[in-house]
C-alpha cells in the first residue's frame, strides 16, 4: 500500500490531527481535539477556509491602503521635485533682482551684495539638502512598500493554513503620512523686502552729507517714517502676481504653477493648516467684518468705503479697521495669537 503523509504544516503540533478550524478568540489554528480541550473552552471557531477568506479580505484592504500610500508618496515626491526646481528658480530670481538693485550703488553696496548672495547660497544649499533627504526617505519607503505589496500578493496564492500562519498580523500594520513642513521655500522677503530702504539705513552710518543732501535725507526720512509693507510671495495665491519690489499685487486670469507648500493661501484666505483670518469685505453691496472660520458681521455705513486703514497692535492683541477719509472706526478684532501674522489681500 502507498503511505500518504500529510504535510506537517497542516497538522496539529499537539494532537497530529489535521488543522481544520480557526479559533477566533486566540487567533490560532486548531484541530477538532483542540476544540474540545479545556484550553479552548467556550471559544468561537470557524472553518479554516472561511477564516482564510476573511483574512484575505483584510489583507486585500491593507494592500489597497498601501497602494494608495505609494501613490501619495509618489505625488509628494513629485511635489518635492517641484519645490527643488522652484527653489532654484527663486534663487536665480533673487540673484537677478539684487544685481539690478546693487548696480545703482557703489563699493559699499557691492559688499552688501556679496553678503546677501552668500547667505542665499547657504539657504539654497540647506533647504535643497533637506528636500533631497525627504525625497530619499520617500523613495526608500516607496520601494519598501512596493516590495511588501509584491510579497503579499504572492502569498495570497498560498495554501490557506500557510497563508494564515505567515500573514495573520499583516492586517494590523499602520501607515505614516508625510508631514507638512513650513519654511521649505526661500524666504524672498528676507532678501528683497524693502531692500533699498534697509541698505540705505546702513549707509547713513558711513556717508558724509552736504547741506543740500541733508535736506533731502530729512524729507526722505519723514516719507519713510511709517513701517514699510512687504508682500510674501510664498503665501500668495496662484492667481495673484507680485511686483518685483514685493509692494504691489495684481489679480491674473491664468494661475501660476507654484509648489504646494504649507504656507500658501488657498481660496477664501485659508492656508493648508486653516489659520485664522480677519478682514473687511464688500459682498452683495454690503460691507462686512469677517473672521475665520465663518463669522460675518454687517457694518452700518453711511457711505461706501473708498479706502481702509488697518492698525495692528500685537501687544494688546487687536486689529482695527477704519475709514481714513472720514476718520471713522469700522471694527476691531481681538485675538490671542503667538504665531507670525501675514497681510491677506483678496480681489
Amino acid at each position: 500500500s502507498i503511505d500518504v503523509r500529510e504535510d506537517p504544516e497542516v497538522l496539529c503540533d499537539i494532537h497530529s490531527e489535521k488543522l481544520k478550524l480557526f479559533c477566533c478568540d486566540d487567533g490560532q489554528l486548531a484541530c477538532v481535539v483542540c476544540r474540545d480541550s479545556s484550553k479552548h473552552q467556550s471559544h468561537r471557531f470557524s472553518p479554516v477556509d472561511e477564516a482564510a477568506d476573511e483574512l484575505k479580505d483584510i489583507i486585500k484592504r491593507a494592500l489597497k491602503s498601501m497602494t494608495k500610500k505609494v501613490r501619495n508618496l509618489q505625488e509628494a515626491r513629485f511635489n518635492c521635485y517641484q519645490k527643488v526646481d522652484h527653489i532654484k528658480q527663486q534663487a536665480q530670481y533673487v540673484r537677478n533682482r539684487t544685481e539690478k538693485e546693487f548696480d545703482k550703488l557703489h563699493q559699499f553696496l557691492q559688499k552688501e551684495h556679496r553678503a546677501i548672495v552668500t547667505k542665499l547660497k547657504e539657504e539654497v544649499q540647506l533647504k535643497t539638502q533637506m528636500l533631497e533627504k525627504d525625497i530619499a526617505i520617500m523613495n526608500k519607503e516607496a520601494r519598501s512598500l512596493s516590495k511588501t505589496i509584491n510579497e503579499i500578493s504572492k502569498e495570497l496564492e498560498c495554501e490557506d493554513v500557510k497563508f494564515i500562519k505567515v500573514r495573520f498580523q499583516a492586517s494590523r500594520c499602520t501607515q505614516v503620512e508625510p508631514d507638512e513642513v513650513y519654511g521649505e521655500l526661500i524666504d524672498i522677503t528676507n532678501y528683497l523686502g524693502n531692500l533699498q530702504f534697509r541698505v540705505w539705513k546702513k549707509m547713513k552710518k558711513i556717508i558724509k552729507y552736504s547741506d543740500i543732501l541733508l535736506d533731502w535725507i530729512s524729507c526722505l526720512s519723514n516719507f519713510l517714517s511709517s513701517t514699510p509693507v512687504t508682500l510674501e510671495p510664498n503665501t500668495a495665491h496662484p492667481l495673484l502676481t507680485l511686483s518685483d519690489d514685493l509692494t504691489r499685487v495684481e489679480c491674473i486670469s491664468t494661475a501660476h504653477h507654484l509648489p504646494n507648500n504649507a504656507e500658501r493661501f488657498e481660496q477664501g484666505g485659508k492656508t493648508h493648516r486653516n489659520r485664522e483670518t480677519w478682514s473687511t469685505r464688500l459682498c452683495g453691496g454690503e460691507h462686512e467684518a469677517c473672521w475665520s472660520p465663518s463669522a460675518n458681521i454687517k457694518l452700518q455705513l453711511k457711505d461706501s468705503l473708498q479706502m481702509v486703514r488697518v492698525q495692528l497692535d500685537c501687544g494688546r492683541g487687536e486689529e482695527a479697521f477704519s475709514d481714513p477719509l472720514s476718520d471713522t472706526h469700522l471694527f476691531t478684532f481681538n485675538y490671542s495669537l503667538t504665531e507670525k501674522l501675514f497681510p491677506f489681500l483678496s480681489m
